[in-house]
């Protein structure tokens, strides 16, 4: 009975710890990743593009791009975009838990990391999700679906902007 209870202690407290997140942060970085979606479906990429803060930048396993300009050019070069799912899988406001976390454990390929790049962290939300993206592709349809973390930067008027992306196929 002692070690049930000291499961379930730690398991409540493991679930507070990662759910530190204001409830107007999360949302309104939900509303923000339902605005991208949004922007996408009416190809309105250099919208999305304006979601990253001018100094962003997006990871993938082979490549690294950073700045506005790389940024505009990355979104810009999708032609034929159809539509964009986004589904969040966890905000947190700690980097520790977002590592610890089922979710993070559970992801097939993990995204590549960002700590050789030096980031200022502060006033930062994770995010673990997936990205369902479709566009025209020689005249077919293609499904690009990766698992990503978003790194979302507290802006003084209390919105967020994305610092980083950093994403893998499944």
């Amino acid at each position: 009975m002692k070690k049930l209870l000291c499961l379930l202690f730690i398991s409540s407290f493991q679930f507070i710890y990662a759910q530190s997140v204001s409830k107007a942060d999360e949302k309104a970085v939900l509303s923000q990743l339902s605005q991208m979606e949004n922007l996408f479906r009416t190809q309105n990429l250099l919208g999305i593009a304006q979601s990253y803060l001018d100094n962003g930048y997006l990871i993938s396993p082979n490549e690294s791009t950073t700045g506005r300009e790389q940024i505009n050019r990355y979104w810009t070069s999708i032609k034929n975009p159809i539509d964009w799912k986004l589904t969040s899988f966890l905000i947190t406001d700690n980097e520790k838990s977002l590592f610890e976390s089922d979710v993070y454990k559970s992801l097939p390929n993990k995204p590549p990391g960002w700590e050789k790049l030096n980031l200022d962290l502060k006033d930062t939300l994770y995010q673990i999700g997936r990205s369902e993206l479709k566009s025209l592709w020689n005249g077919k349809e293609s499904l690009s679906v990766v698992n990503f973390i978003l790194i979302w930067k507290k802006q003084p008027d209390g919105t967020f902007k994305i610092l980083a992306d950093t994403y893998a196929g499944l």
